[in-house]
C-alpha cells in the first residue's frame, strides 16, 4: 500500500463491436485479434442494453485490475455507454479456455449490471475484478448518486454463471460507507485473502475535510469483519495532507 496525493491520468482501452477491436493505450494504437464482441442487444439478467462502446481504463499507478483469470477463463470488467442512455453501466466480459466468448456466462459471455435508482458508476474510474474459488467473481467499483453527487465504493459478487450472489450483502451488492454515512468513499483496489475474506483499499472524503485513506475487510458474505478496525474499516489520517491508498501488494 502507498499514500499519495493523487493519481496520474489513466489510459483507456476501448472496444467496439466487430471482427477486430482497437486497443488504445496512451498514444499507441494497435489492432488486437479478439473474439467478436456480442453486438446484438444484450438481454442480461436485468434489462436490455445496446452499448455503443465498452471502455476499460488501464490502472496507471493505481492498483485496479481490469482482468482476472480463474477456472481457465479470462474475465474483463469496464463500463459501457449507449447513445440511448447518458449513464454508464458496469459490464463484465468472459472468454473461455478456447478463446471464445463463454456462452455459459451471462448472455453469450457478457453481463451488464443494472444501475440502482439514481446511481451509476463513475465515468473514467477503473473498476476492479477478482476471482474466487468455485468460479465466482468479485467486482469493485465506485458509484455516484446523481442528485447528491456522493461517491460510494461498492462490491459486487457474481457466481460462475454471471448471476448476482444474493447471499452477499444486499442482493449481491455491498456499499462501503463510514459508520456515520456522511463521507464519500472510493475503492482503488481489492484482494481476496486466503480465508475468502475481501481486503479493500481506497479513500474517504467528508465534506470540507481532507482525504483519509481507508483499509477494510469484509467476510465472504459481505458483512464487515468485526475483528478489524471499526465496523471492519480502518481510517488513516495524514497530518495536514490528503491520504489515500491506491494499491494493495502482497508482502
Amino acid at each position: 500500500m502507498r499514500m499519495g496525493q493523487g493519481l496520474n491520468a489513466s489510459s483507456e482501452i476501448s472496444f467496439r463491436p466487430g471482427n477486430w477491436s482497437s486497443m488504445k493505450e496512451g498514444v499507441d494504437m494497435m489492432a488486437q485479434p479478439l473474439p467478436n464482441i456480442p453486438h446484438r442487444i444484450a438481454r442480461d439478467r436485468h434489462e436490455s442494453w445496446d452499448p455503443e462502446q465498452i471502455k476499460f481504463a488501464t490502472p496507471g499507478n493505481a492498483g485496479g485490475t481490469k482482468t482476472a483469470v480463474g477456472d481457465g477463463r479470462v474475465f474483463m470488467v469496464g463500463w459501457s455507454t449507449s447513445p440511448d442512455c447518458l449513464d454508464p453501466h458496469i459490464e463484465i466480459l468472459c472468454i473461455d479456455s478456447r478463446g471464445s466468448w463463454d456462452k455459459k456466462f451471462g448472455d453469450d459471455g457478457r453481463v451488464i449490471v443494472k444501475n440502482t435508482s439514481g446511481c451509476h458508476p463513475c465515468i473514467g474510474e477503473s473498476p476492479v475484478i477478482r476471482t474466487l474459488a468455485g468460479g465466482s467473481i468479485i467486482v469493485g467499483a465506485n458509484y455516484v448518486t446523481a442528485l447528491l453527487n456522493v461517491e460510494t465504493a461498492t462490491l459486487l459478487k457474481f457466481d460462475a454463471l454471471g448471476f448476482p450472489v444474493k447471499t452477499f450483502g444486499k442482493e449481491g451488492r455491498v456499499e462501503i460507507k463510514l459508520p456515520d454515512g456522511t463521507a464519500s468513499t472510493a475503492l482503488k483496489d481489492c484482494h481476496i485473502l486466503s480465508n475468502g475474506r475481501i481486503l479493500v483499499a481506497g479513500h474517504a472524503l467528508a465534506q470540507d475535510e481532507m482525504k483519509h485513506g481507508f483499509v477494510a475487510i469484509f467476510n465472504p458474505d459481505g458483512t464487515p469483519s468485526s475483528k478489524f478496525g471499526t465496523a471492519g474499516i480502518l481510517l488513516v489520517n495524514g497530518q495536514h495532507a490528503d491520504t489515500e491508498f491506491d494499491a494493495l501488494r502482497k508482502a
